[in-house]
């Protein structure tokens, strides 16, 4: 949906059941909602959610983090993102390092670690041959999907492929960093057993602070709601960024409650 011209849009990535039109979370985004140059009114921004239920029987999605509204005919609850201001020397960004951070990270400098480019590829069969075998939802299908996204990335020169290896050119850690509108976000990172041991992943997010410092661009952790997880982004002196995730049955009464019911018998 957009509002006049393009002062604000709101993608709506749907999927069919019955023929019948749902809203979705794709892989790879991790916030949708409503997008806007300037601020908009509260009004304005309850009308995009109210149109939804005149063409979607189902919503489930994560907003962005500009989305306040009242929101009150949905489910909601608040996701947590974490974030690092790159506006000052990296000294100074530095010194807000946990202790532990900063302890893996002399780890990592001890190893000799490098950083270099690295393949698309080279960064999926990372993924795939680590956490990937965890996640049976992550078919053929996904990483190639995640694969157009790189390469039209790379090719528009929104984002950065970057990797470490060990001073005999093992790689230990990748990840896929998505530029734009004056973030990087760390989209896809992967580790592999060896990397985790050397803190691999810590030396390459400290890279990228490196690099960035003083810029005034923003560093987007992605995540995450896995305590260990945002642990990890917490010490590197990132902030917490509270988004809404809604979710609502939009059918009128009473197929609503039928729809409801249908879903907790097969339950």
């Amino acid at each position: 949906m957009v509002l006049g011209d393009y002062e604000a849009v709101m993608p709506l990535p749907y999927k069919k059941r019955y023929g019948l039109r749902i809203l979705y979370q794709p892989f790879f985004a991790q916030q949708l909602g409503v997008f806007y140059k300037k601020p908009i009114k509260s009004e304005t921004e309850e009308a995009f959610f109210a149109q939804i239920g005149t063409r979607y029987i189902e919503a489930h999605q994560y907003l962005n983090a500009s989305n306040a509204g009242k929101l009150a005919s949905w489910q909601k609850s608040s996701r947590v993102n974490y974030i690092l201001f790159l506006n000052e020397a990296y000294e100074n960004v530095r010194s807000r390092y946990s202790k532990n951070t900063r302890r893996n990270l002399r780890k990592s400098e001890r190893l000799g670690l490098q950083l270099a480019a690295l393949e698309i590829d080279q960064l999926l069969d990372l993924f795939r041959n680590s956490k990937g075998k965890e996640l049976d939802h992550f078919t053929d299908e996904v990483y190639q999907r995640l694969r157009r996204l790189i390469v039209l990335c790379l090719q528009e020169g929104k984002g950065e492929l970057k990797a470490v290896y060990t001073s005999d050119g093992s790689l230990l850690a990748g990840a896929f960093f998505l530029c734009s509108h004056g973030r990087i976000i760390d989209l896809f990172p992967a580790s592999s057993d060896q990397g985790r041991d050397a803190a691999a992943m810590t030396y390459l997010l400290d890279q990228q602070i490196q690099m960035h410092a003083d810029t005034g661009l923003l560093l987007d952790f992605e995540g995450s709601m896995v305590p260990g997880v945002a642990r990890f982004y917490r010490g590197f002196g990132a902030e917490v960024e509270t988004y809404w995730q809604i979710s609502g049955n939009l059918l009128p009464w009473p197929l609503n409650r039928l729809k409801d019911w249908f879903s907790s018998s097969k339950a």
